[in-house]
Formats: C-alpha cells, structure tokens, sequence
C-alpha cells in the first residue's frame, strides 16, 4: 500500500515525458532525471525490505529465487543512477531504476499473497480434526475419515514456480553480466558497463515470475478458507488436477432436506411394521436411504428388528433375514430381477419396495428435490471438465435419473459394489491428506478439485510466460545493447516489452478463485 504509490510517482514523469510533456526539472538533463528516479527507489527499496530479507534466507539456504534477481537488479540500477554524474562519457541512455522498482513491488505482493495463503491454509487446519479428508485413489479423487497428521509437510514442499526459477534464474544472472560486459567492454564502451547489465538484467526479469504460484495461490487458499476447506499447497493441488474423476455419493447429491419420504401403499401390511422391516434394512445399508427411514422410524417411534445374513446385491438391492423370513427392499426393477410380483403397469424410478418372503408389502415413495448449493457444485464441475464417479447406495439415483434432474449424468462409470460400498463408506480411512474438510456437503468438494486444477492451470501458464519471456528479453537485451541500439532501449518502452508478457497472465490471476 506504501510502495504502489511511490513507484507509480516514480514513473510518472517518464511517461509524461514520452507523451511530449517536458517537465521544467526532470526534462533538463538526464543527470536531472536519474535523482529524479534515485530518490524515490530507495524509498521503494526500503519499503520492499521484506523481498531483500527474502533474497538473503535464500542466499543462506544456496537457492536463488526471483527476490534476488529484483535484490540485483535493484543494485545495478542504483549503482548506475548513482555513478552516472561521474561518468561525463556515459552514454545519454536513461537509468532503468523504475523497472526494477516494479519488479521488487511484484516481489513484495507475491510475499504478501503467498504469507496470506499459508496463514489462511494453516488456520483452516488448526481448527482441529477434520470432518473429512480428501486423497487421490485409483477411482479419482475421493474422500475419507482421517487427520491432518502429513498436511503440513505437504502444503511446504517447493511449488513448481520455484523449481523452475531456482534452476532458470541464476543462469540469467550470470548470462546478463557476460553480455553486459561483450556489449560494454567487448565494444570499448566500459563507461557504459553498468547501464547495459542493468539493461539486459531488466529485459530478463518477467514480471510474470512474482505471479506464477504466490498471487494465486493466496486467492485460492483464501478462497478456500472461506469455503471449510484447505489444500496441501502446490502438492496438494496438482494431485487433484491430475485426475478430473470425483467420487459422490447419494447424500452428496441429496444433503438432509432434499429427500424425503413422500407417501406409503401398503398390500396386506401394517404401516409401522413395514417401516420398521425397511428401516432395518436400509439402516444397515447406510447412505440415503438409511438416513431418510432412520428418520421415519423416529418419527413413528418404531423400533427396530434384529438382521440377519445382511447383504447387498450388485444393483444396489437389500437383502436379509428378519425372524426367519427373507425381506428385500430395493428399487421396482431390482424387485422384478428376484421374482418378486408386481402390479400390472407398475413403473416409478423413484419408488422403493419391500418384500418379505417374496411378496410385495409395502411401496414407499421418496420425493428427490435438488438443492441449489448441489447443483451449483454440479454447474461448476461439469464447467471445468470434472467427471463424477456415483459411489450410490441408492439403487434409484442412476445416471438416467441424474441427467433428468440435474440435467447431466456426472460422465463417470461406477465401480464395482465392493468398491462402491468402500468409497462411500464414511468410515474408511483415506491417504493423503492432499486435502481438509470441514464443511459437509458437495460445495466444499468440489471448491477444493476446482480451485486447485485452476491453479496448477494458472501456475502452467505462469511458468511458461516467465521462461520465454525471460529468455527472449535476455537476447533482446544483449543485441540492442550490443549493436548500440540505445534508443530504443527507454525506460516505457521497455516496461511495455514486459507488460505485454505479462497481460495474459493478468486475467488467469484474478479468476483462478472464481468457480
């Protein structure tokens, strides 16, 4: 907040001055112009101490990150502003101290978002143990019970930004002194040292560097926070953007007010008992069903039976034994599939039979209604080339059903029952943790695989924008000084030559948190 207005005070007068507008001081001479640039960037610097201190742990740890190529370009461009009154034969070039007062403020914004990002992580996970873990399986991205023990280090490990800049930018350092001194020195111009070190040091620092991973990665992890979720950092991220599958269950799709019990038709049994037989059953078998005939059991005060030989059939039918006779409950079709009787013309997907002994008793009628928070969930999924892998319970919510009423069936094949009952078990225990949950439902989920494909996205793009540009400008820089092209080689021309790398990146920043 301090430095963004010191630097733009700072490159005032250069713009005004490529706009024809001679101001009565600065335009007097370049001697004029370089304190008008030295002044305020060591103002600059001493705001952006928090990028050299950065500069320097790196030294101490033997890496070197884009905080000390703005510390080296912010001293070869002093020192050029500097000495440039006590070299009468220094070339009439400007100083390009402005340049590398941007790049340090980038750096500072980079920190900034970055410390934001890791507070904003690690205050979602102190806030205890997590309602859910999320991990990468063979079937996609899925969740399970567990802890945030392995989160920490996880969410430090080096982004891929860093990677490539801890190996890229010392190469560029180095290579932007030996050009500086073939297009000084190699060209009987040493007077001019300085000015094209600092040249090809600022062609070669993208501005893109700063914003490949921190500035993202702050949103997103903010983003996040807000949401009752966290990812593991760089390495969390790119583990759920390797696999675009996601396993949901039936009570993700129908959280608790979404589906209820609409009516009951009875042949030839009590009510209470035929919820009580149900019950049993779906209880046992979890999911929604389990959820929707536990709470009509309570309604009812029934009680229920004991269960024997449990057991659930591949299409999602129950079956099991209550004081010695054989109940079923399951969908119409599974019904038909066990030479169960129905009546003629019988046809509800959303009905669900129970039948002792192989009659018919009783047929309930579940009401489905989507909730606006699933299918947003579904919207911004479906938007971002997610598939969804249906871990049901449920033998009605089948892809047909879904594309019904939600208008998209998830694109997903699902797994075998075993695998089905396993992931959709709230019990089991997930790896990882890539991620945390602390909310239910399927917003959260799907805020955490969206976000984090959108920022290794960004992060991809970044890093390519960086290692061309940064190259490109490196050679740009040694020709144009080298030939003596100084004209060209101005302080606004220049940043546009950056800027322009740097705009695609600009809108991928801004709505890598906007689902």
């Amino acid at each position: 907040a301090l430095a963004a207005p010191v630097v733009m005070l700072m490159w005032l007068p250069w713009v005004l001055e490529y706009m024809e507008i001679r101001l009565p001081f600065f335009s007097a001479s370049l001697d004029n112009a370089a304190l008008c640039v030295l002044v305020p960037q060591v103002l600059a610097s001493i705001l952006c101490w928090p990028v050299f201190r950065a500069a320097v742990e790196g030294f101490r740890s033997g890496t070197w990150s884009v905080h000390a190529t703005a510390l080296l370009s912010t001293a070869v461009t002093l020192l050029d502003e500097a000495t440039l009154m006590l070299l009468p034969e220094r070339s009439d070039a400007s100083p390009l101290g402005g340049i590398a007062a941007v790049l340090s403020l980038l750096c500072l914004w980079a920190l900034r978002s970055f410390h934001r990002g890791m507070a904003e992580t690690f205050r979602t996970a102190a806030m205890g143990a997590p309602s859910q873990v999320a991990a990468c399986c063979e079937h996609g991205v899925a969740r399970g019970a567990g802890s945030g023990r392995g989160f920490y280090t996880r969410a430090c490990m080096e982004d891929t930004a860093s990677q490539w800049q801890r190996l890229l930018l010392p190469v560029l350092a180095a290579a932007s002194l030996v050009f500086a001194v073939l297009s000084s020195m190699g060209q009987e111009r040493s007077q001019d040292f300085l000015w094209c070190w600092s040249v090809v040091l600022c062609a070669s620092s993208s501005l893109v560097f700063p914003m490949a991973f921190s500035v993202p990665y702050g949103r997103v992890a903010y983003h996040l926070s807000r949401s009752g979720a966290a990812v593991a950092g760089m390495y969390g991220a790119s583990a759920f953007a390797g696999d675009r599958r996601l396993t949901v269950t039936d009570t993700d799709l129908f959280p608790p007010g979404a589906a209820s019990l609409a009516g009951i038709k009875l042949y030839g049994e009590e009510q209470n008992h035929a919820i009580s037989y149900a019950a049993t059953l779906t209880i046992q078998g979890g999911g929604l069903l389990g959820r929707l005939f536990q709470d009509a059991s309570r309604h009812n005060r029934v009680a229920l039976q004991s269960l024997e030989h449990f057991h659930v059939h591949e299409d999602g039918g129950l079956g099991g034994m209550i004081r010695g006779e054989t109940v079923l409950v399951g969908t119409p079709g599974f019904m038909r599939r066990q030479a169960v009787h129905m009546p003629p013309g019988f046809n509800s997907r959303t009905a669900v039979c129970l039948a002792v002994d192989g009659e018919l008793t009783a047929v309930f009628n579940v009401k489905y209604a989507a909730a606006e928070p699933v299918e947003y969930a579904l919207r911004i999924l479906r938007r971002n080339g997610f598939k969804l892998v249906p871990v049901m319970r449920d033998g009605s919510i089948v892809p047909k059903f879904l594309k019904a009423r939600f208008g998209w069936d998830g694109g997903g094949e699902p797994p075998d029952i075993g695998e089905r009952l396993a992931l959709s078990d709230p019990e089991r225990e997930a790896e990882g943790p890539e991620g945390l949950l602390y909310r239910d439902g399927l917003l959260p989920y799907a805020f955490l695989a969206v976000d984090s494909r959108r920022l290794c996205q960004t992060v991809l793009v970044g890093n390519l924008l960086s290692i061309f540009s940064s190259i490109a400008g490196a050679l740009l820089g040694f020709y144009l000084t080298f030939t003596g092209s100084y004209t060209v080689l101005t302080p606004v021309l220049l940043m546009t030559f950056l800027l322009l790398w740097t705009a695609p990146m600009l809108p991928l920043v801004w709505t890598v948190d906007k689902a």
